[in-house]
């Protein structure tokens, strides 16, 4: 199956979000997804309340995950992180990422610019590993961008 990057990143964020949901709904908590796929104010209603989510690879360099330029201001308070597995991360795991998150700025290899919201810091919690069926399809659609 030959699969575009935008594609590929479009599934990601859809199977996040579906991933996300499934765990707060399995927690009885009532939820709400946006049918709008840009949605500029949130992905997903958990109990009313505004959540993001960031469906991607971990930046193994910088061990961290990244927000693009654009994103930096709907995640200030806070956002969800799916982390998809690759061959050199193969963690498949959920992460709440708190507001006052550390996070700085580099300049990647293709010349883009992405904010870097680093693991080891308190404000990132480790909410649970995924499960094998939510891993497979991370990992099929998931980029080696690391």
């Amino acid at each position: 199956m030959n699969i575009s990057e935008k594609e590929r990143m479009k599934i990601l964020g859809d199977l996040g979000e579906k991933i996300y949901a499934n765990h707060c709904s399995s927690l009885g908590h009532k939820i709400h997804l946006s049918l709008n796929p840009f949605d500029m104010e949130k992905d997903i209603l958990v109990d009313d309340k505004r959540k993001e989510i960031k469906t991607q690879t971990r930046y193994v360099v910088n061990n961290c995950c990244s927000l693009k330029l654009n994103q930096i201001e709907k995640c200030k308070k806070g956002f969800i992180w799916i982390e998809c597995p690759t061959d050199r991360s193969p963690q498949a795991r959920m992460w709440e990422i708190k507001e006052g998150f550390k996070c700085g700025k580099t300049k990647r290899k293709n010349g883009e610019v992405r904010y870097d919201v680093y693991m080891d810091q308190e404000k990132m919690v480790f909410i649970k590993d995924l499960s094998p069926e939510e891993y497979k399809y991370l990992k099929f659609y998931s980029t080696n961008y690391v």
